[in-house]
């Protein structure tokens, strides 16, 4: 697979799996380490579709990306940057939100 950039970033891997849940996307930018989780929804009906992460699912992904970066040592030093892609797809054209930094990330 070549190489994806999505302006400054840079693809590493998708759908990385661990014991602690799944990340969508894990990219670099720059010197960062981007997690993005997609949300995707038909409508907004029911909300904002990345308005539907909840604690829950926050605590999933800060586990998985400390379970990622102990298993990619090389990643380790580097700042990490979550960020969300809202998806609506219900009309004739998709709406894309991608949101920076959309999640606080301790290291914990």
């Amino acid at each position: 697979m070549g190489k994806i950039v999505y302006k400054s970033l840079a693809f590493l891997t998708a759908n990385y799996r661990c014991r602690y849940g799944e990340l969508d996307l894990v990219m670099r930018d720059g010197g960062c380490l981007v997690f993005v989780e997609v949300r995707a929804r038909r409508s907004a009906r029911s909300g904002l579709p990345e308005a539907t992460l909840t604690a829950r699912k926050r605590r999933c992904l800060a586990r998985a990306a400390r379970c990622f970066i102990s298993e990619h040592r090389r990643f380790g030093g580097m700042m990490l940057r979550f960020d969300v892609v809202g998806i609506l797809a219900g009309g004739p054209r998709a709406e894309i939100r991608w949101i920076r930094n959309a999640l606080e990330f301790n290291g914990r």
